[in-house]
């Protein structure tokens, strides 16, 4: 889709604990990363910057959180990027209309995507899934209690008003289903228009459409797995735990911008080897303000970015070795290779696996599909992909293959019932 943007834009989440802000904000930053300049703030980064993770309800250090997250917002304002994502719960109406009089005061473009859940079985089962995941800052928000506690202090949506009066472009996104849709009480421009059909795009998955012919109803026999944000879960906070032995005033919202500043130019051409380490890191490292000789230990701790596999995708995996043929696909880079080989022995059950670096291609583009189609033998009818990014799914159904777009393992669970057959 062509670059429609003609100013800066603000995209604000919205929601309880579970609803799936942090996913919907990490695939909004993806989607728009290659075309724009993007930059991704979340209450989470502040909250480790300033020591904020143990009393999650205090109203007096919540507010501290928020306030400091508004003058980050401004501070990449003036910067001059073309898109900041907000991640927060924003249940109160007086944050959210911070942030939008910060957007009138710059001119800006307010978008607030609601991410709600409409199954209260399915908050409970989120909220059992983070506990077991408790070492990670960003499952801190684990209990019904707190969940419970922030919906009852949080005010609607529906009665938010702009400075100018109006009310603000709303996307509700019901993450259990997986559908978004546009509430929009005022006329858009042709920019406008285009970013909100961005947005569902990023946020709902696509659908498979079988080609005609004999294969067209054939059984999967291929499941093709992403690797980060899929089989292990992605620690930004570990990462930056030894940045901040290079430069302890760096935060995981500082460093994931970094690591993806440009990313058509910078790790997009990292990830496929036409860009050496010197000069990506570099980059990095420049933005980080880090000293030029210290690059191979800020490349070294990329290695701590995936997490030990949750327990459950092992045992669906496991499951899955007895029936079907198992690959994966993933963006990568040497440092993001290493950190897969220190789970190995979970990958046992895979056929092969593929890394963008060593085949010189990567997602979305068709290329790396058909690649990977012929060099398996098997048609696209017959494989599944799974990945956590829109794109990379689209671009899958694209070349004929069925695709499952990944919210958690409990869904993966459920949408791979749905796609297999024996």
């Amino acid at each position: 889709m062509p670059h429609q943007q003609t100013r800066q834009a603000l995209i604000l989440l919205n929601g309880h604990p579970s609803t799936g802000k942090t996913t919907s904000a990490q695939r909004l930053f993806f989607q728009f990363t290659p075309r724009w300049r993007v930059s991704l703030l979340t209450t989470l980064s502040v909250r480790l910057s300033l020591g904020e993770m143990e009393d999650l309800r205090d109203e007096s250090r919540r507010a501290l959180v928020y306030d400091h997250l508004a003058t980050l917002t401004e501070e990449k304002i003036r910067h001059g990027d073309e898109l900041i994502i907000l991640d927060g719960n924003f249940a109160s109406r007086e944050r959210r209309q911070a942030i939008y009089e910060l957007g009138s005061r710059h001119e800006l473009d307010v978008y607030l995507v609601e991410c709600v859940v409409d199954n209260e079985e399915s908050i409970r089962s989120r909220l059992a899934y983070r506990q077991r995941l408790a070492e990670d800052p960003q499952h801190r928000a684990s209990t019904m209690e707190l969940y419970e506690f922030i919906k009852n202090s949080s005010d609607p949506v529906s009665d938010d008003r702009l400075p100018d009066g109006r009310s603000p472009i709303v996307v509700q996104y019901t993450t259990d289903t997986q559908t978004a849709r546009a509430n929009i009480a005022v006329s858009l421009g042709e920019a406008q228009r285009d970013l909100v059909a961005q947005i569902i795009e990023a946020l709902q998955p696509p659908r498979y459409t079988p080609t005609t012919g004999s294969l067209a109803s054939a059984p999967v026999r291929a499941v093709i797995f992403d690797i980060g944000g899929v089989i292990q879960p992605l620690r930004w906070d570990r990462v930056v735990a030894e940045v901040k032995d290079l430069n302890p005033a760096v935060t995981i919202d500082d460093f994931r911008n970094a690591f993806y500043s440009e990313r058509e130019n910078y790790f997009g051409r990292y990830e496929t080897s036409r860009m050496t380490g010197l000069e990506f890191w570099g980059m990095v490292a420049s933005k980080l303000q880090i000293p030029a000789n210290r690059i191979d230990a800020l490349s070294a701790t990329l290695e701590r970015l995936y997490a030990r596999m949750d327990d459950g995708v092992v045992r669906l995996i496991k499951r899955l070795t007895a029936r079907y043929r198992l690959y994966t696909l993933s963006n990568s880079c040497p440092e993001l290779e290493r950190a897969t080989l220190l789970q190995g022995h979970s990958y046992r059950h895979f056929d092969r696996m593929y890394f963008s670096h060593r085949i010189g291609m990567r997602k979305p583009f068709p290329e790396v599909y058909r690649h990977v189609l012929a060099d398996t033998g098997w048609p696209p009818e017959q494989c599944l992909f799974v990945d956590d990014v829109q794109a990379n799914v689209s671009a899958a159904l694209q070349v004929g293959m069925r695709a499952i777009l990944y919210v958690s393992p409990h869904q993966l669970q459920r949408d791979l019932e749905e796609q297999l057959v024996a």
